[in-house]
């Protein structure tokens, strides 16, 4: 077999460059601050400048942790607008360069792994020219998810396959969105994959980070590590303090106005962090000055000291508000699917779900004594009508929406025709004052007469529309649209709901009926009058969750008909797309008889 001897001479040279070379006295930040220039793919109205920590400080912590000699794990429980992903993407550039040592970056799933690769790594290399300042490799090593460089490797996989994981010796491995990570047959997880694969280098580093998600690995990772905090001193009196939740001001009369109710302009331009050493505001002007001097500073005396951990909000972040998160939360309360989000994605905290099984008492306790069953007891901003499709037979729902949110399932019934349970929306509903209400607009659940259902919801457009629900895997969003072809040159926007998240919000609304009476939040309410033998009592309590303990995955099981149940979970999905628009444009009786497209178009 013959050799390239001057192949051979350049291979070796690059791998004894990679050990023996020393590095650079300036941090990986330093350096990246003085040499990188941001791609267009990962921020077109910065393309092109030089990357500044400034921004995002706290990632420096990081990147001085990397350099550093010696084994070692960081652990980061995060929201959801940070900047880790880039600050690792940098440290992996630094490394082509000064530390050649082969990497490996697991994220949840191949398709990520690609757009990782294709349009933010390997656009960080090229357009910085990374490999010429090396003299050696071109394009053509950067292609699909392994990129063959001077003295090292860079292995880009999907996290779920066990087989990406073999025969990888590596020195640093990022593992990205490790919640979403699923579980693996015999390691069990991609925590137990990176530590196996990491063993050897005497100066490997494993970096994870996620917002908390379902399968729970970044919190208790965090809890056993360091439990870091960010600190910055408040312009008022220089104290270094953390950004604490409850330390934000937003709620106080300063921001309500004569009524009571949240001034939301002066909570967008006023929210504050008060100090806990003077009580002065740190106001969202301030964060970026006083972040240059931030600091970690570890909270858990009892952790590992080889797993430094850290936890680290929205409110640390340049492109959220103070008066963003506040915002954000107050149109949160009431709705279980909303303060989830906001818990794991803006506060970078778990939120744990508890599966309940429904009786008929507790569906019973939702009777409200100021209504009879097909009747409005007051002008809603919304009057929806909902169909479910079951074999030969249709159920189908009408619920009201007052201001706050609260729903008033108004009246039920099961029908032989598809056409017959359409019909019935034009059927007036009587209300105050003599006044009558017809349906603004509705969900037909598409089941297994998709053509039928798109044909007559395009004949009643735009009342009706076409909904599918769709599981976590299906759909990235709480509700996706896609338009579908019916007929000749004529298609139909079709909904996909995230089914799970609305079951869990119709299980929290029964299920913690009192509670949210107590907080005035959103509830859901029945008739005076409904008997407790109504089939609709028994459907509303023939779903349950079940936790799988292998999974980690909530699966819903269905104990009998559901098919009222599933009729009010669309009209909770359809809720949530109508919100907005009713918010900005307000509600008024001609507004509920002159249905607009545009709703629905949101």
């Amino acid at each position: 077999m013959k050799f390239d001897e001057a192949a051979v001479k350049a291979w070796v040279a690059g791998v004894l460059r990679g050990i023996y070379q020393p590095l650079p006295k300036e941090e990986i930040w330093e350096w990246a601050e003085r040499t990188l220039r941001i791609p267009a793919t990962e921020n077109e109205e910065l393309a092109g400048t030089l990357w500044s920590s400034s921004l995002t400080p706290y990632v420096r912590d990081l990147m001085r942790w990397v350099k550093r000699p010696g084994k070692g794990e960081f652990w980061i429980m995060k929201s959801s607008q940070v900047g880790f992903t880039m600050a690792c993407l940098i440290i992996i550039c630094w490394m082509i360069v000064h530390q050649p040592a082969n990497t490996l970056y697991a994220i949840n799933s191949v398709t990520e792994a690609t757009r990782i690769s294709k349009t933010r790594l390997k656009r960080w290399i090229e357009d910085n020219r990374l490999l010429d300042q090396v003299g050696e490799g071109s394009s053509d090593d950067l292609s699909n998810l392994t990129y063959t460089l001077r003295g090292m490797t860079v292995y880009l996989i999907g996290a779920h396959s066990a087989g990406a994981w073999k025969n990888k010796s590596i020195v640093l491995c990022i593992l990205d969105e490790l919640d979403e990570h699923e579980h693996l047959e015999g390691t069990g997880s991609t925590v137990n994959e990176a530590r196996s694969r990491l063993k050897r280098p005497k100066n490997a580093k494993l970096i994870g980070f996620s917002t908390p998600g379902r399968m729970d690995h970044i919190h208790g990772l965090w809890e056993k590590g360091t439990q870091e905090e960010v600190h910055v001193p408040f312009p008022c009196c220089g104290h270094y303090q953390p950004l604490k939740w409850d330390a934000l001001v937003f709620g106080t009369k300063e921001f309500r106005d004569l009524a009571g109710d949240y001034d939301r302009e002066k909570i967008r331009l006023g929210a504050h962090f008060k100090c806990e050493l003077c009580g002065k505001p740190f106001l969202d002007e301030q964060k970026r000055k006083a972040f240059q001097a931030c600091r970690s500073v570890a909270t858990n005396d009892k952790g590992n000291p080889a797993m430094r951990s850290l936890h680290l909000w929205d409110a640390y972040s340049p492109f959220v508000t103070f008066g963003d998160l506040a915002l954000e939360w107050i149109d949160a309360q009431g709705d279980e699917t909303l303060k989830e989000g906001f818990m794991r994605n803006r506060r970078g905290q778990r939120y744990e779900r508890h599966g309940k099984e429904l009786k008929h008492s507790d569906v019973l306790a939702l009777r409200n004594p100021l209504y009879a069953r097909g009747q409005l007891h007051f002008e809603p901003v919304l009057l929806a009508q909902l169909i479910d499709i079951q074999g030969d037979l249709q159920k189908t729902v009408k619920v009201a929406f007052d201001e706050k949110g609260d729903v008033f399932l108004i009246d039920w019934k099961e029908t032989a025709y598809l056409e017959e349970a359409v019909d019935w929306a034009y059927d007036p509903v009587p209300g105050p004052a003599d006044s009558e209400w017809i349906v603004t607009c509705g969900f037909i659940d598409e089941g297994h007469k998709m053509k039928e259902v798109r044909e007559i919801c395009l004949d009643h457009t735009p009342v009706f529309w076409p909904v599918k629900g769709r599981g976590d895997s299906q759909i990235q969003h709480l509700i996706a649209t896609s338009e579908k072809w019916v007929r000749g040159d004529d298609y139909i926007l079709t909904y996909h709901i995230n089914e799970a998240q609305f079951k869990w919000q119709l299980l929290t609304l029964i299920a913690d009926h009192k509670r949210r009476a107590e907080k005035g939040e959103m509830r859901l309410h029945l008739p005076h009058d409904v008997d407790e033998h109504d089939p609709i009592i028994a459907e509303l309590c023939n779903e349950r969750p079940e936790n799988n303990p292998k999974t980690k995955k909530w699966e819903w099981k269905k104990k009998g008909p559901n098919d009222f149940w599933d009729c009010v979970k669309y009209g909770l999905a359809l809720w949530s797309v109508m919100r907005p628009l009713i918010q900005r444009e307000g509600a008024t009786r001609e507004y509920q008889l002159r249905p607009r497209e545009e709703a629905v178009h949101h």
